[in-house]
């Protein structure tokens, strides 16, 4: 089975803070719903105040601080909750796509700057 290395979140977590940018979007392809799921979790602190991470000992590590929002792209997810994902982000958002493999050839993404593969796939037996 496919696994992502324990603490291995957080050098994602780490670089979706550095790499993020308003207006555009970061794509990180995980194996699976699991994967996925543990990922949003350890990511959803973005999607919390400034004043909120900050009591959580996060640090705004860029000059130009931009909001970030979570997207789940997964055949499980109803689709009105994926539809926002497909709008180009506000100037001062940064969309964070997380999604199966399955999407990479199946999903076009609006300003897309950033690709995050976890080069974990899963297989039938």
């Amino acid at each position: 089975r496919p696994q992502v290395h324990k603490g291995f979140e957080f050098l994602i977590l780490d670089l979706v803070r550095v790499l993020g940018c308003g207006g555009e979007g970061i794509l990180i392809f995980l194996p699976g719903i699991g994967e996925i799921s543990e990922l949003f979790d350890v990511l959803s602190v973005l999607e919390a105040s400034p004043e909120e991470q900050a009591a959580l000992g996060i640090v705004q590590q860029r000059r130009a601080p931009c909001e970030y929002r979570l997207f789940v792209l997964h055949s499980t997810i109803p689709m009105d909750e994926q539809e926002q994902a497909f709008h180009q982000p506000p100037d001062n958002v940064c969309h964070i796509f997380l999604a199966s493999t399955i999407a990479e050839s199946s999903v076009t993404l609006p300003k897309v700057r950033v690709v995050i593969d976890m080069c974990l796939r899963r297989q039938l037996a």
